[in-house]
């Protein structure tokens, strides 16, 4: 029985694909390893049609600005398409037919998820937690959260740091 392949585009059809040619991975930017740099990937990413809206601030909730949900970038630095990095407060306001505002607690693995939400959320803030720079339970409740969700690796989640900078969040 062959197995069949799906493409995320089937699966979300309001999307369009972009391809990034030669990726490495970051890894091979901190290692320069030859087995990595001899062996690229093509990194795919999917664009959400819909119309939405982006605004970035820093990490105290000060300083804003509106910009695109995807950077351009490319070589090692590739992953950093979604949203430039990780070193701010993102807040995306979708045509989601409800109300619910998820709040998107994250390290840098969150940040490829971002976009396969904005159908399903009328906001979304992106926190990584460990830049964040307030109490995230008074910030929650400020902005209406009704949903919550942490997206990171296994280390951040259940490693030292991530226990770490948890309790900062829930202690600022």
């Amino acid at each position: 029985m062959r197995k069949q392949q799906v493409c995320l585009s089937q699966i979300y059809p309001h999307t369009k694909k972009n391809v990034i040619p030669d990726y490495v991975g970051t890894l091979y930017g901190y290692s320069g390893a030859a087995a990595l740099n001899d062996n690229p990937e093509d990194f795919v990413y999917y664009v959400p049609e819909k119309n939405y809206t982006v605004r970035y601030y820093s990490t105290s909730f000060e300083y804003s600005y509106e910009g695109s949900l995807f950077q351009e970038a490319y070589g090692v630095s590739a992953y950093c398409t979604y949203m430039g990095g990780d070193e701010q407060i993102v807040h995306l306001e979708t045509q989601a037919p409800n109300e619910r505002t998820l709040f998107i607690i994250k390290d840098s693995y969150g940040n490829a998820l971002v976009p396969f939400l904005t159908g399903s959320f009328k906001n979304i803030f992106v926190i990584d937690m460990r830049y964040f720079d307030m109490n995230i339970i008074n910030f929650m409740q400020e902005h209406g959260a009704t949903d919550l969700l942490f997206a990171m690796n296994t280390f951040s989640a259940a490693g030292g740091s991530g226990s770490y900078n948890l309790s900062v969040l829930l202690n600022q």
